[in-house]
């Protein structure tokens, strides 16, 4: 079984008559540090809301902003661009380093915000692909042998 790696690209924060808010990451290891209250623990929690976890962290600095956008590359070198509302929901996933949504209402794929074996069209999935470890099972209870279907989730942290 090989691992494939996901590189982030960048995370950028839009919202209408606001600058927009941006982080790039940089080939390699990329080190946060910096004062208390800075933003460090924010930006870790955003990327793990665009990784697909429920719920984006509220604090002052991030009103006005209405959707995030998460650039990456895969092991196949493809970019792409991930779009979720601040508010929570689906993704649309754009082929592309994308800096702005497209206008398009029918641009990009949409793909759910929920893990499930019925549906593929989700971001667990499609990152499970992007990985090389789609349609996985894991232990679920050691006593009875039970397995469920390996979630992105499960391997976000």
């Amino acid at each position: 079984m090989s691992f494939n790696g996901l590189q982030l690209r960048f995370i950028r924060f839009l919202g209408a008559g606001k600058e927009p808010a941006e982080f790039k990451f940089e080939p390699g290891l990329n080190i946060l540090w910096g004062s208390s209250d800075t933003g460090k623990t924010f930006l870790v929690s955003a990327i793990d809301y665009m990784l697909g976890s429920g719920t984006l962290k509220d604090i002052p600095q991030r009103v006005g902003y209405d959707h995030v956008l998460l650039g990456l590359t895969v092991a196949s070198g493809q970019d792409y661009t991930l779009h979720r509302s601040t508010n929570g929901g689906s993704f649309r996933r754009f082929d592309g380093l994308l800096t702005e949504t497209p206008k398009e209402k029918k641009a990009g794929k949409t793909l759910s915000a929920i893990h499930t074996t019925k549906n593929y069209s989700n971001l667990s999935h499609w990152l499970l692909q992007q990985i090389g470890l789609d349609d996985k099972d894991i232990l679920f209870n050691g006593t009875t042998g039970e397995t469920k279907s390996l979630g992105f989730r499960a391997l976000a942290h």
